[in-house]
């Protein structure tokens, strides 16, 4: 069950003096020393939620003594919520967290004007909030790469979403990101419909969503394919050679543009391509619905980073079925926010401590760049934050919507693609080295049969990598040569 805790207040009359938090640092010394044990406070920094007491503990004394006394220094500071911190990041000292006698309502612009905000150049950098020190955090998704929010109804799970979002916006253009936002609630991210940086509509309907996941996937092995064409290994290599032939006049064509297929009648230059993020809310609506679903999260989770497609997942169910071990395994960045028992928490996290929150945005993190939780309060998002950015951004651009995200065209390309024959790869890299596509000549190499050669060969005229047979039955060879 959540922790109570006193309710926001700006009332700077409510707020710890300087003199009540030396009052309370000699009060936690004076009760210390009456236990034989000799401490010394540090320092006492003051977050919005709470005050963190820096402890310096004589050699010899265990931090496990102390920790036994935390109902004996509660009482004698008459304060609700004391916990230990057997050690304080980035120092070597322990530390004492109080409950600040208000809660003080941490703003949006506050989290925004920060040195941590101004200094991000990672069009995918979001901002969280900030630490128990009152330090800003910050997160790069493109380090991350995906994430799984969870949490209970009240938690904070939306007001987080929005903070990310917003400062997400405030740092990438179109150009950069593009979102594909999911709402089958309708109720937080349907605020954002007709930015510029969507891809469709905010989609409500679950089967709309359903097949959204199948165009990402489709889209994915799009772009691994235009990757493996032009010799590169992610998005900022494919981004980097495109925009440096550019620089010298020069257009690398389409190697995949077939006339006719692709609705073109010249072949097209490729462009630079932006970043996907995903962003559903609350993802559980569509796998209970659909458990297809899971299989194509799982499939961009694992393979969609280096082609810069991104997820963020948010869920209010904290049930086995929703967060699953393939889950976890493909997202290692995982938030939680309050719940109800300890078993959410470790289903989470993997760890406790979830329960021990006191919601509105009291999280705990888990970073795969990082050892250990840390928690972080999200900043109190407004109506009026979100309408702000969303207008100003109407007016800057236009939306640019994809035609036929959300139909059901992709669902045979999906079923081709996971299909694919095991042989399939060494047998592109040996067509395209031969620069021949020829049956009979994968056949012999591979040593099977006529009917897998022949439907090797289709399956890569279904993806573009060679032309349909002529009249004489030859096929050109279309996408380029691994060397170039």
């Amino acid at each position: 069950m959540m922790n109570s805790i006193p309710p926001f207040s700006t009332d700077p009359e409510l707020f710890w003096t300087s003199s009540d938090l030396q009052h309370m640092a000699r009060t936690i010394e004076s009760c210390l020393a009456a236990h034989s044990i000799n401490a010394n406070i540090t320092a006492y920094p003051s977050g919005t939620v709470f005050t963190l007491f820096g402890i310096e503990i004589a050699p010899g004394i265990r931090v496990s003594k102390v920790a036994a006394l935390i109902p004996e220094i509660s009482r004698a500071l008459c304060v609700f919520g004391v916990t230990m911190l057997k050690n304080v990041p980035g120092t070597s000292h322990a530390g004492i967290l109080v409950t600040n006698r208000v809660r003080q309502a941490l703003s949006l612009a506050r989290v925004l004007n920060t040195r941590v905000f101004d200094e991000s150049v990672s069009p995918l950098s979001m901002m969280l909030g900030e630490d128990i020190l009152g330090n800003p955090v910050s997160v790069d998704l493109s380090r991350m790469p995906h994430l799984l929010i969870a949490g209970t109804v009240c938690s904070g799970k939306s007001v987080l979403i929005h903070a990310m979002m917003i400062s997400l916006l405030y740092k990438s253009t179109p150009a950069d990101v593009r979102l594909l936002m999911v709402d089958t609630q309708q109720l937080e991210l349907t605020s954002y419909d007709d930015i510029p940086h969507l891809l469709s509509p905010v989609i409500t309907d679950v089967q709309d969503a359903a097949n959204a996941l199948n165009w990402l996937v489709a889209e994915m092995e799009r772009r691994y394919k235009l990757l493996r064409a032009l010799g590169v290994r992610n998005l900022a290599g494919y981004n980097d050679r495109i925009t440096e032939a550019k620089l010298i006049g020069r257009i690398i064509p389409d190697p995949f543009w077939q006339p006719g297929f692709s609705g073109t009648e010249t072949q097209p230059p490729l462009c630079e391509m932006p970043n996907l993020i995903v962003c559903i809310d609350d993802y559980s609506d569509l796998l209970l619905w659909r458990g297809a679903v899971e299989e194509k999260l799982i499939t961009i989770s694992k393979q969609g980073h280096a082609v810069g497609i991104h997820l963020i997942l948010a869920t209010r169910n904290t049930l086995p079925g929703v967060i699953t071990s393939r889950m976890k395994a493909n997202i290692p960045a995982r938030i939680a926010l309050s719940v109800s028992a300890k078993s959410d928490s470790r289903l989470i996290l993997d760890s406790e401590g979830a329960e021990a929150l006191y919601g509105a945005g009291d999280m705990l993190f888990a970073r795969p760049d990082a050892v250990g939780l840390t928690r972080v309060q999200a900043p109190y998002v407004t109506e009026k934050d979100i309408s702000d950015v969303v207008e100003s951004l109407k007016m800057s651009g236009k939306t640019d919507y994809i035609e036929g995200i959300t139909g059901e065209v992709y669902d045979t390309e999906i079923s081709a693609v996971q299909e694919l024959d095991v042989l399939f790869d060494q047998a592109v890299s040996f067509v395209l080295e031969r620069r021949r596509a020829s049956i009979s000549g994968v056949q012999r190499q591979f040593r099977i049969g006529y009917n897998r050669a022949a439907l090797l060969i289709t399956q890569m005229e279904n993806l573009g990598i060679v032309s349909a047979p002529d009249s004489n039955g030859s096929r050109l060879v279309l996408a380029p040569s691994p060397r170039g």
